[in-house]
């Protein structure tokens, strides 16, 4: 009487474990290929990691460079605004002086003007002197 029971309990439990052992080896199956996966994706996001640190490293020294540039054209900038003040006002003063030059040739001019008609009248009145009787 217990033997039929004992060979249904042995089958029971071996057709459950024999499940139960498939079944881990499914999920064996399974784990490998997600493992695989995962090691796939993390050597993907790493290798992603590093793209990102030089492109990082590479961006941060041109924005170093530019920043350098930029302080460097201030200063350059700095430098020829001073110049053109200085080529301004020396403009300034060069145009005053011409201005006055100007003024001192017309006034030299019009002296010259003068003492030419003067003259001019002189040498008429002395060519013909019959025209002043």
């Amino acid at each position: 009487m217990f033997a039929p029971l004992r060979r249904f309990i042995t089958l029971l439990t071996d057709d459950t474990v024999a499940e139960h052992a498939r079944k881990v080896g499914e999920m064996r199956g399974e784990n490998e290929a997600l493992r695989r996966q995962y090691a796939f994706y993390r050597t993907r996001a790493e290798q992603v990691v590093e793209r990102w640190h030089a492109k990082c490293a590479t961006i941060t020294a041109q924005r170093d460079r530019a920043l350098k540039d930029a302080t460097e054209v201030k200063q350059e900038l700095a430098d020829v605004r001073l110049e053109l003040d200085k080529a301004n006002h020396a403009l300034a003063v060069a145009e005053e002086e011409n201005r006055r030059l100007w003024a001192l040739a017309q006034r030299d001019q019009a002296r010259v003007e003068r003492e030419r008609a003067k003259h001019d009248r002189r040498r008429a009145e002395f060519e013909n002197p019959a025209t002043q009787a």
